[in-house]
């Protein structure tokens, strides 16, 4: 989506989840630590605290993992596209020097972009993970772009 225009998309809202809602993946001492050169986690610190993770959620019938990360809200298709893994539940890392911010996939540890959806690892891979606009209103709900109403409104396909 990156470089994309995107002027045209249509907006549906998030129902029943709002900024507030989505964990922080984002970690200052974890990240702090790594810099420092070290690895361990204290085993105090991951008692009182518990894995952040993402929300899978049903917009425009599609499923949208939403992936909070350094107070940014990021939208792509839940399911990794190398064996469906559950996107809304992997790590995030941030690779290379630029830290480019990356979803992994829980299940084999694919790694994607989380602002384009590009593939970063494997590298021999050429998939992509569909990613959409997010807008956070004042009111803290979300709201996902698509370029087009999914058909199955029309089709009589959704739950109402």
């Amino acid at each position: 989506m990156a470089g994309e225009n995107r002027d045209k998309d249509l907006y549906f809202q998030v129902e029943g989840i709002k900024y507030e809602d989505i964990a922080e993946m984002y970690d200052s001492e974890d990240q702090h630590r790594r810099e420092k050169g070290l690895n361990s986690i204290s085993i105090h610190a991951s008692k009182t605290r518990s894995l952040a993770v993402g929300k899978e959620v049903t917009v425009n019938n599609h499923k949208i993992a939403l992936l909070k990360y350094r107070g940014i809200v990021y939208a792509m298709d839940s399911k990794c596209p190398h064996m469906g893994g559950p996107l809304h539940l992997g790590d995030i890392e941030e690779l290379g020097e630029a830290k480019l911010p990356c979803i992994v996939c829980p299940w084999h540890s694919w790694k994607y972009s989380l602002s384009t959806g590009e593939i970063k690892s494997p590298l021999y891979q050429n998939v992509k993970v569909t990613v959409y606009p997010v807008i956070v209103k004042d009111n803290g709900s979300l709201h996902v772009g698509f370029e087009r109403i999914s058909p199955d409104y029309f089709n009589c396909i959704m739950d109402f």
